[in-house]
């Protein structure tokens, strides 16, 4: 799967891009890893434990939304 995101001219490679999450308030919420194949999500400040999805089945939840 080919992943571009709009307003940056650049191509993912293969550590992907991260993506860090904070509340309105400024707190850390966790980190969003977008890859080739999946996106990686690690809640809080932890670098251990992440949940994984595939494009394919992020797609397939949004569709079902």
């Amino acid at each position: 799967m080919q992943v571009k995101a709009e307003g940056i001219e650049a191509e993912l490679g293969n550590n992907g891009i991260t993506l860090r999450v904070k509340s309105n308030d400024g707190k850390h919420v966790g980190r969003l890893q977008v890859g080739k194949a999946k996106l990686r999500w690690y809640k809080g400040k932890t670098s251990v434990n992440h949940k994984d999805v595939s494009w394919d089945a992020f797609l397939e939840w949004l569709e079902s939304k």
